[in-house]
């Protein structure tokens, strides 16, 4: 089932969206999260709110799925609606899916998708007003949507600027020219590249062919007889969007899921910018942390100084006031990223700066940066950073001891309690707690939910289960040290989980062709992982690896097999 999930984004595609969801149904907005956790259902005996968790980590959208399908299953239109979402999972068994959805969700769920410099750098090409804050996260909300094909109801708190967010982020949307979409497509597809994801598209849907068209029509907006023009006119008008739609005699959700396509952008006239442009970063290192004067600054950028002062102003950055003494006030963030993302030595950063080592120190502790010990590991090792990672499990890997407190994260989420995991950790459990808080700053939220009934079982919260998922997903399984010999070599290997419990999976099935379908892979790529992982284990695993014709593992590659299986029922496997 889990392996199904991979090709289900967490929210139904847009064009089926819109034409599955009755006008009229009361939680219309959980629909597009509840429609892609059914097309689990076919073939499970577990719960639809048990599958929900597989591809959705807000507890409101679990929670409604199961609302949702009951709504849909008491009126008729909505058991045809049903009906047509059970032969739309049947079909994507047996058909290919060119995007691992469970890939992009754990790469871009709470990343920074966007920095103001691209942001501005945006605008100016697109003549688009640049705008404050939260014009940029709706921004950033845009690039998370395009990649994730997520609901951006159910987004992370980072992107969705709340109370409003959700009304305001579809009155940007609304306001977007066709340029301006244009180009945030295109630093998607560009994250997508940084990614090292270069075999997928940007976006996919499943063709209309998959369903045949029932004879009384789609309950709801069909995008292929759409009115684009008459839908076009009535976003133009200056009303609220709820009005709007009941002028088109729709919803609210059919009229935001048809503005998130971006087929009703319209063309204005362009925002005015300076012909010169000031990089921000640039210039925030120049005057903030370098404490170059502004004479000096404009001199060595070629312009003259209200310019910079007027950029200095617009980006927000401190400019220092004439007479003033000059203090190192180095900048928080890029301190933050040279000694704990760079790692680099107090010592080197001062000289950059022309200062000493402990006024360097002084700064760091003010702004809540942790220092590393006096004979501690070096810094490359206490400031570990892995750029092929998630966001969130790099920051929580970053650190002297960031290994120790993810792997003691991943045995905790396994038992009943803290003295649980203590005991069979043979820890201190006061311990595990100052641990788990140490990794909960590091990951920007807690982790585990704090109940005043002592008897209750552990929860994660969502952030802790994004975490245990990437952590499953991209570390190799918890006491992999204590795995016998030939599994040990295997899971020594970069991102050893995935493939071995692919191999797993291949040999119990017919042919390599008919077991990619299930993971939602070409059998091609199927084929190269499961030989990329011969490469780096040195171990031949099977002696026949061919399409259409039964896998033969080798007898290594069958006891590799055989100890995965066992190694996967201990105590501490995780529980996804």
């Amino acid at each position: 089932m889990a392996l199904r999930s991979v090709g289900l984004p967490s929210a139904l595609w847009r064009s089926w969206s819109l034409r599955l969801l009755p006008i009229g149904l009361t939680t219309d907005a959980l629909f597009p999260a509840a429609a892609a956790a059914s097309l689990l259902l076919p073939g499970s005996l577990l719960s639809i709110r048990s599958l929900a968790t597989l591809i959705l980590d807000d507890a409101t959208a679990v929670a409604g799925a199961t609302r949702t399908l009951a709504e849909l299953t008491r009126s008729p239109q909505g058991r045809a609606v049903v009906a047509a979402l059970e032969a739309l999972a049947l079909r994507l068994r047996i058909e290919t899916v060119p995007i691992d959805y469970a890939r992009r969700r754990d790469l871009f769920n709470g990343a920074r998708l966007l920095s103001s410099t691209q942001w501005r750098s945006i605008c100016r090409t697109t003549g688009s007003p640049v705008g404050d804050r939260r014009r940029l996260s709706h921004a950033q909300l845009r690039v998370w949507e395009l990649l994730t094909a997520g609901y951006v109801g159910y987004a992370s708190h980072e992107l969705i600027a709340r109370p409003d967010g959700l009304a305001s982020y579809y009155e940007f949307i609304r306001r977007a020219t066709p340029t301006m979409l244009d180009a945030l497509e295109g630093h998607a597809l560009g994250l997508l590249r940084d990614s090292g994801i270069d075999d997928e598209p940007l976006g996919w849907e499943p063709p209309d062919s998959w369903l045949p068209t029932p004879r009384s029509g789609w309950p709801g907006v069909d995008l292929n007889t759409l009115d684009i023009a008459k839908w076009r006119v009535a976003i133009g008008e200056d009303k609220p969007l709820g009005e709007v739609a009941k002028g088109l005699g729709t919803s609210l959700t059919h009229v935001r899921l048809v503005l998130s396509t971006g087929q009703l952008a319209q063309h204005r006239p362009p925002h005015k910018h300076d012909v010169k442009h000031l990089d921000e970063a640039v210039l925030r290192h120049m005057v903030e942390v370098r404490r170059v004067p502004l004479r000096v600054v404009a001199e060595q950028l070629g312009v003259d100084r209200k310019t910079v002062s007027r950029y200095c102003r617009e980006f927000g950055i401190a400019m220092q006031t004439p007479g003033q003494s000059r203090k190192h006030e180095v900048d928080a963030a890029w301190l933050r990223e040279q000694y704990l993302g760079l790692g680099r030595t107090l010592p080197d950063i001062a000289a950059e700066l022309n200062t000493t080592p402990t006024t360097i120190a002084k700064r760091a502790k003010e702004v809540g940066i942790p220092l590393r010990g006096r004979g501690g590991a070096s810094h490359l090792l206490a400031t570990r950073t892995t750029s092929d990672l998630p966001a969130l499990l790099a920051s929580c890997l970053r650190g002297q001891g960031g290994d120790l407190r993810v792997t003691r994260f991943r045995h905790i989420a396994v038992c009943r309690s803290i003295n649980d995991a203590a005991r069979i950790m043979n820890a201190n459990a006061a311990s595990l707690v100052n641990q788990v808080k140490t990794l909960e700053v590091a990951a920007g939220g807690e982790l585990l939910e704090r109940s005043s009934n002592q008897g209750n079982t552990l929860a994660l919260t969502p952030l802790g289960r994004t975490l245990l998922k990437q952590a499953a997903r991209h570390l190799p399984p918890v006491e992999a040290h204590l795995a016998p010999e030939p599994l040990r070599t295997v899971l020594s290997t970069f991102r050893p989980g995935q493939a071995t419990s692919r191999l797993a999976v291949v040999a119990d099935y017919q042919t390599l062709r008919s077991v990619a379908a299930d993971f939602g892979l070409a059998p091609a790529d199927l084929r190269r992982q499961l030989l990329r992982l011969e490469r780096a284990s040195g171990m031949q695993l099977a002696t026949r690896l061919e399409f259409d014709r039964k896998v033969l593992l080798s007898r290594t590659g069958a006891r590799v097999v055989e100890q995965w299986r066992d190694f996967c029922t201990s105590p501490f496997a995780p529980r996804f």
